[in-house]
């Protein structure tokens, strides 16, 4: 060792001349005896503009999200692909508009259709026309003014009853509710037997008002004397209980006040060969 590095001292300028090859030479040939890696990237294929017209996409759709996977220029690229259906608009159902039907303005819905009679026979069962002109006057009176207790007036006010609109009535073999009302004579007779005769009048708005035969006007309280109508043009009165008759009613004297069925004129009397206190 001690030679060496006698030799190194004479001569190290030889000695490190040849250290500078062996560093120089020893890196290249470690460099060149490294290995090239292998290149593994490949190139995206190119296409011309007619190759990509005729370039057919693959897709996958999944069933559940309707993406579609297509290979753009050999680059995977998700897109939607469904067509989603615009809902078809169900009508709610308070934007239905019901038909209401009507309830009826009249006790009857239907007037029967008998053959008229030209000429009054009095007391005689028949329909009978009444001629128009200023008869919508209906008015009214108090039952307790019929105190004759052995009148059939009397016996028939014992049997009737009051509405909600203070009108008596009574509900006849039929079932039937019936107004009592006061007729002139020339229309259902003028006897006592007469009274509790039943008969309809039907209105010229189409109502049928269902009556029996309270009590009669007599030819001297009657329009010219002629038992057709009262004074003031009415076709009949009704007899109510007047605590508890209707408002609008008691105000203007007319039952017309309460409206529906009871407004207007009357076309028809109808009267029936029936009699409430006889047949029952």
């Amino acid at each position: 060792m001690k030679a060496i590095l006698e030799f190194v001292k004479k001569h190290d300028e030889l000695c490190f001349a040849i250290a500078l090859y062996v560093v120089i030479f020893g890196g290249l040939f470690l460099i060149l005896s490294m290995p090239v890696p292998n290149d593994d990237t490949k190139q995206a294929p190119t296409y011309e503009p007619s190759e990509r017209a005729s370039f057919t996409p693959t897709c996958t759709i999944a069933p559940t999200d309707g993406i579609c996977i297509e290979i753009i220029d050999g680059i995977p690229t998700a897109t939607l692909n469904y067509t989603q259906e615009t809902p078809t608009p169900t009508q709610k159902p308070e934007e239905f508009t019901p038909t209401a039907t009507p309830e009826p303005t009249a006790t009857n819905t239907a007037a029967p259709t008998p053959v008229t009679r030209t000429t009054y026979q009095s007391g005689v069962p028949g329909t009978y026309a009444v001629e128009h002109g200023a008869h919508s006057w209906k008015p009214w009176a108090n039952y307790h003014a019929i105190t004759a207790t052995d009148s059939p007036q009397y016996k028939l006010q014992r049997i009737a009853q009051t509405d909600e609109n203070g009108l008596r009535y009574i509900i006849d073999a039929d079932g039937v509710k019936r107004f009592c009302v006061a007729m002139p004579v020339a229309w259902c007779g003028g006897t006592s037997k007469d009274i509790g005769r039943l008969f309809d009048v039907v209105m010229s708005n189409g109502s049928v008002l269902n009556c029996i035969l309270g009590d009669t006007k007599k030819i001297e309280h009657s329009q010219k004397g002629e038992g057709r109508f009262g004074r003031k043009g009415e076709l009949m009165e009704f007899q109510v209980d007047e605590v508890r008759l209707h408002p609008g009613a008691r105000r203007s004297g007319t039952v017309s006040s309460i409206g529906g069925a009871f407004e207007g004129e009357a076309d028809f009397v109808i009267v029936y060969d029936k009699n409430f206190l006889h047949d029952n």
